[in-house]
């Protein structure tokens, strides 16, 4: 789950290598002193610790993205039990993107791409809270948990569609 947060700094620390050799080379073109380009080096020193800090920022981010969904599941489970059946569901809509595919999101959740399927039917025939985007069937959610939760407590007390306010009825 938190391998899905992060930014690859590769090529961010390649191009600094590539600067760094580039303006060394001018500084020597330009008679700089060694001490010039040792601070230049510095710079280069600062940079690294810097890419180790954001790996470092990586690292708690996932862990904390690990503890909110660990937190917040029960929370969404209780007040959508009428929609979804469980945290595989939960999950399953989190990632419907309109990109990945039934046998993907089976795949990162531990059922089959039929059951995928018939969940993708369920909530777009009864629920309204997914439409078809890709040419290939995927399907994508059309609301947050948040709005999720709060269309649902309404339609309890006035019993209505999920749709939109933007939506005709």
């Amino acid at each position: 789950m938190g391998k899905e947060v992060g930014i690859n700094l590769e090529p961010v620390v390649d191009e600094l290598v590539l600067i760094k050799r580039l303006l060394v080379l001018q500084l020597l073109r330009d008679g700089a002193s060694l001490a010039e380009i040792d601070a230049t080096l510095d710079i280069h020193r600062d940079l690294s610790t810097i890419k180790g800090d954001i790996e470092g920022v990586q690292l708690h981010l996932c862990e904390l993205t690990d503890l909110i969904r660990f937190l917040v599941e029960p929370l969404i489970e209780d007040a959508l039990i009428d929609i979804f059946d469980g945290p595989q569901q939960i999950r399953a809509y989190e990632l419907s993107d309109g990109k990945r595919s039934t046998r993907e999101i089976g795949s990162l959740i531990g059922v089959d791409q039929k059951t995928i399927s018939t969940w993708w039917r369920k909530w777009k025939d009864e629920f309204g809270i997914v439409e078809q985007t890709g040419n290939r069937g995927q399907y994508q959610r059309q609301f947050s948990f948040i709005e999720l939760m709060v269309r649902h407590s309404q339609s309890r007390a006035f019993p209505t569609s999920y749709k939109r306010p933007d939506d005709t009825i």
